[in-house]
């Protein structure tokens, strides 16, 4: 007699966190390469690059915790 399958598990809820996890790369890299450009064409010097940053994690921090609530 032969045993059934198992059904495959959906990966529908790992899908949504590698969207989620592509979205929050996106975005630092983002605002890293606007503070890069800042600091190569103007006279602000790694200020820009660091502030760049900043933005780009505080804005990632805030649409993870939109996204998830």
């Amino acid at each position: 007699m032969l045993k059934p399958r198992p059904k495959p598990q959906s990966s529908a809820k790992g899908y949504g966190y590698l969207a989620l996890a592509t979205e929050i790369g996106a975005l630092l890299g983002l605002w890293l390469g606007l503070g890069y450009l800042l600091q190569r064409y103007t006279a602000a010097g790694p200020l820009a690059l660091l502030l760049g940053g900043l933005v780009g994690v505080a804005h990632a921090l805030w649409h993870f915790i939109r996204r998830i609530s």
